[in-house]
Order: structure tokens, then C-alpha cells, then sequence
């Protein structure tokens, strides 16, 4: 996020994790805080995303700023996933 980024709103989360892969490519999940409305501003021109936000240390961070980052995933999603198996 730089200097001229906004965060305009700020949503639930419950139920979403952040998904990590290691350098071994094992997976880590990392429960989703919040979501973020963002005004991003490139070039002149403004534009609106929602980012996932996490724990990160001591601090609430972007989640898919980390290098790690690989994607978002719904606990309900998981609990079915396993259900199949």
C-alpha cells in the first residue's frame, strides 16, 4: 500500500483464511481479520479493491503483500473438501 492508497471500509471475515506456501510448498492458513475496501491510486486514475487483512507479528497487515501469499479459501469450503475424501 503506498502513501496515496485509502482504505475506505472495512468488512468481516469470519470464516476466511489466507492461504501460505513455504519453500518446502507445504501450505499454511492464516485466519482473514478483515476484508479491506481500498482506493488504490495509479497513474492519476483511482481505483476500489478488497484485500484480505491478517495478523502479521504484533500488527493487522495486507495478507496478499507477503511473498508467500497464495490465494484465499472459505473454512465452509474446506470442511466440504474433507468431506468428500
Amino acid at each position: 500500500m503506498t502513501e496515496d492508497d485509502k482504505i475506505l471500509q472495512i468488512m468481516s471475515a469470519d470464516g476466511w483464511f489466507a492461504v501460505h506456501r513455504g519453500e518446502d510448498d507445504q501450505e499454511a492458513l492464516d485466519p482473514v481479520v478483515c476484508f479491506a475496501l481500498v482506493e488504490v491510486t495509479e497513474d492519476g486514475k483511482a481505483m476500489r479493491t478488497v484485500r484480505p487483512m491478517s495478523w502479521a507479528d504484533d500488527m493487522i497487515d495486507f495478507s496478499d503483500e507477503a511473498d508467500s501469499f497464495s490465494g484465499l479459501v472459505r473454512g465452509d469450503d474446506m470442511q466440504d473438501d474433507e468431506d468428500e475424501e
